[in-house]
């Protein structure tokens, strides 16, 4: 009887310690790195850490930042269009008014004014139509627009043509330098060495314009 009694103790203590080893099997246990869980779905149990290799702050798609560059290039074309556009269409519209009033300015200053303008706009423009052409830019026509201003400017009266010429390249040189100071700043190294060249002229001649118009 007493031997029976014992090994029925045996085979409970054995059983006792299955089942605690069955548990600890069962529960979740962190590596540190990753999360393991129990087999049994019913029990998992998650650390919150998260499986190295992902990292959840590195987007799956591009986000748009590598095509920089293409996108850089892109806007320094558009801005050298624009520039070079402007520019030839100030241009051509002050040369065609200093025609105009190299014949009938009132005074010898401000022909000689006008004189100067056409000359130093036939350089300005010269080197601006040579650089569109190597970047592949075709310059408009403003024929149209500059017959206008010419019509109204040869419609003056001869007793108020110098203050109205001279307030007109007041107007039409301080666009163009400001025109110019930005096209200075542009990245394309073209561009902006073309405005930075002819930027001097063209303060030369606002502050003479000014001059003049209060004479």
């Amino acid at each position: 009887m007493k031997n029976l009694f014992n090994i029925s103790l045996m085979v409970l203590i054995v059983g006792t310690i299955s089942a605690c080893s069955g548990t600890r099997d069962a529960t979740a246990v962190s590596t540190g790195d990753t999360t393991i869980t129990s087999p049994s779905a019913s029990n998992s149990v998650s650390t919150g850490l998260t499986a190295p290799g992902k990292n959840l702050n590195t987007p799956d798609q591009p986000t748009g930042m590598a095509s920089g560059n293409s996108q850089a290039s892109l806007i320094d074309t558009i801005a050298a269009d624009v520039f070079l556009q402007q520019a030839a269409a100030l241009g051509a519209k002050k040369m065609e008014l200093g025609k105009i009033a190299e014949a009938k300015g009132q005074s010898a200053e401000v022909k000689s004014f006008a004189k100067s303008i056409v000359e130093d706009h036939a350089k300005v423009t010269t080197e601006l139509q040579s650089l569109a052409k190597s970047k592949n830019i075709e310059l408009l026509n403003n024929g149209a627009d500059i017959k206008v201003d010419a019509d109204k400017l040869q419609a003056i009266s001869a007793a108020s043509f110098d203050n109205s010429y001279t307030a007109i390249m007041i107007a039409d040189h301080d666009k163009a330098v400001q025109l110019f100071e930005s096209a200075a700043k542009s990245s394309d190294k073209e561009v902006s060495a073309y405005a930075k060249k002819y930027l001097p002229t063209l303060r030369a001649h606002l502050t003479k314009a000014g001059d003049l118009n209060k004479k």
